[in-house]
């Protein structure tokens, strides 16, 4: 029979500071994940009846019938652990594909396989530059920051807002690096590895925008929530400084 027991929350604060102690210091300085509102809670707020959160990749017609009748077929295996290779899978996928089974990979979504190619490859120090839609996918988003800030800035101009969001926020990685002073060379860097993977180097390569409409993308990029992920508080100066410097570098090239 179950009893309730007190904790004292001394006793909590301490064990959570050694929980804390013990983790590394770059998990301890991540933020929280913002996974923004759920079905339920736009439900009640808004009072829809149909949801689908697009940005969550989530399919507005709901689940095919096939895939629901194939889940049900093999639910009684769901009491023991899948095969960890996915070897029907992979053959499957071979035969369709024609590439060999033994070259590919199966993870549990892009994250899995991007986390799989971090422990091989990385390591601790090394950077990390993404382009092309994959800047939002690591856990917390808090390396996102002015980067994926700048491409919500982007979202309030009918002239960019339905510009590529991977290219919108390719260009926001370098704004990203002006604004923390990276040194040149390292900004010629990584504006070369922009231009090779088609990514606009300037807004006019973007959108021919006016003072007004520039404002409206800087102010809205500045309150963006993704903008409170760097380390010090950012400008609308210097926001526009960042810009003006990833262009002119890129004019270099």
């Amino acid at each position: 029979m179950a009893s309730d027991v007190a904790v004292s929350s001394s006793l909590v604060d301490s064990q959570q500071q050694i929980l804390k102690n013990l983790a590394r210091p770059t998990a301890r300085s991540l933020s929280l994940y913002n996974a923004g509102l759920s079905a339920e809670a736009v439900r009640q707020q808004y009072g829809l009846s149909h949801i689908a959160k697009l940005a969550s990749n989530e399919n507005p017609l709901g689940a095919s019938p096939q895939v629901i009748v194939a889940l049900q077929a093999d639910a009684g295996f769901s009491a023991v652990y899948s095969d960890a290779a996915s070897t029907a899978l992979r053959d499957a996928l071979a035969t369709y594909t024609g590439v060999q089974a033994g070259n590919i990979v199966i993870g549990n979504g892009s994250e899995d396989i991007l986390h799989m190619l971090a422990l091989a490859f990385l390591n601790p120090g090394d950077a990390i530059f993404m382009f092309a839609g994959l800047t939002s996918l690591m856990s917390s988003g808090a390396h996102a920051a002015a980067a994926h800030a700048i491409y919500e800035g982007f979202t309030v101009c009918d002239k960019t807002r339905e510009f590529g969001h991977g290219l919108l926020v390719g260009f926001g990685n370098l704004c990203l690096l002006a604004l923390e002073n990276r040194s040149d060379e390292e900004l010629l860097e990584a504006i070369g590895l922009a231009r090779a993977c088609a990514i606009p180097l300037s807004l006019r390569e973007i959108a021919e925008l006016d003072s007004t409409e520039l404002a409206g993308i800087i102010d809205m990029a500045l309150h963006a929530p993704d903008m409170a992920n760097m380390p010090a508080p950012v400008t609308a100066g210097a926001l526009y400084s960042a810009i003006a410097r990833v262009e002119h570098q890129a004019g270099l090239l």
